[in-house]
């Protein structure tokens, strides 16, 4: 997306890019006839996809959608599991079990097996709109402001605010026979650890020992396949962000002598996590080892579309079009890599 904004100069650059997106789950359009305000075909004037979308879509409303939420860089990357015709998912998750013995020659050597574990998965979808009027179009067009791009941003933003909620937060709304689950209240995961730090003995040392503790929970369950050298994220409550500048009698900060040792920490604050858990602030852990498991990620955000494109329709004073998200929520694969944690008070 280097360029972003010359590129969507031209109509060919335009295509390029959507070309792009629509791989990644944004900006397909719905698999359904164009028409207008009135019966399909009578009028020229509908707007057929990806030609319509094409005249809408600049390069601030693609960085809108494509933007890194709080999810993204917490849980784990966006990946299409699904298409958006299907109720649930299905995936699969396998371990691979196996022991050795001293060699002989008449042995009778133990064999491996394989633990294969399905994940199922609802499906979410959710919509929105933007209608921009000619007239209001033309009265704000007097201050130098576009109704129409505004009003696609504003669509935007909130899809992607929703997809961001349902990550974390997962949804009762799901269509099919499956819940969708988002990190915070995923049944594969470990229950909730109590820190130990509390808005009135907030120390060094308290807060300190609760991040480590938490790193170290997830060492243990990993088995070799996490360690300090490990890429790893800590998510944290905003209201309690501010604990990582607690400084030692030294005038070191719990940030830094953490990244002392775990050299590929990155910490990220997020009101998501604020009363997250029975109301009280959350704090989680997640390390990445792309060859544990034979599975790249420990944990993704499924969907099925990012923002699917309806058709253009216009009516006689007004246009509409709407845009619509799939999720299938948080689907972990590796939960012995995460460990989460709350704050009492």
């Amino acid at each position: 997306m280097n360029g972003l904004k010359d590129k969507m100069k031209t109509m060919d650059g335009k295509k390029a890019i959507m070309d792009e997106l629509n791989r990644k789950g944004i900006f397909n359009t719905a698999k359904v006839q164009v028409m207008d305000g009135g019966p399909a075909g009578i009028t020229p004037s509908n707007v057929y996809m990806p030609a319509g979308i094409l005249t809408k879509i600049s390069a601030d409303l693609v960085r809108i959608i494509t933007r890194k939420r709080t999810a993204d860089e917490i849980i784990g990357n966006r990946k299409k599991l699904g298409m958006w015709e299907q109720n649930d998912i299905l995936t699969r998750n396998l371990e691979q079990l196996g022991e050795t013995k001293p060699y002989t020659d008449k042995d009778n050597a133990p064999t491996v097996s394989l633990n294969p574990q399905f994940i199922y998965a609802g499906h979410y979808r959710f919509s929105v709109k933007a209608q921009p009027g000619d007239l209001e179009s033309a009265q704000m067009a007097l201050a130098n402001i576009s109704n129409e791009a505004e009003m696609y941003a504003a669509a935007l933003e909130t899809l992607a605010i929703e997809f961001n909620n349902t990550a974390f937060f997962g949804t009762t709304k799901q269509s099919g026979a499956y819940p969708v689950y988002g990190f915070l209240n995923n049944p594969s995961l470990d229950v909730y650890k109590t820190a130990s730090s509390t808005i009135a003995n907030t120390t060094f040392d308290t807060f300190f020992k609760d991040v480590r503790d938490l790193i170290q929970d997830v060492i243990t369950k990993a088995r070799g396949w996490a360690s300090s050298d490990s890429n790893i994220t800590i998510g944290i409550a905003n209201a309690r962000a501010m604990n990582f500048s607690v400084v030692n009698q030294y005038g070191q900060t719990v940030e830094e002598v953490l990244k002392k040792t775990f050299h590929n920490l990155k910490i990220v604050n997020s009101p998501e996590l604020d009363a997250a858990y029975n109301s009280n602030d959350v704090m989680v852990c997640r390390i990445e080892n792309t060859e544990a498991a034979n599975v790249a990620e420990t944990a993704v955000l499924g969907f099925s579309e990012i923002a699917l494109a309806s058709p253009v329709v216009r009516y006689e004073t007004y246009s509409s079009q709407k845009f619509s998200s799939g999720s299938f929520g948080t689907i972990v694969y590796k939960p012995y890599m995460i460990a989460r944690s709350y704050f009492t008070a």
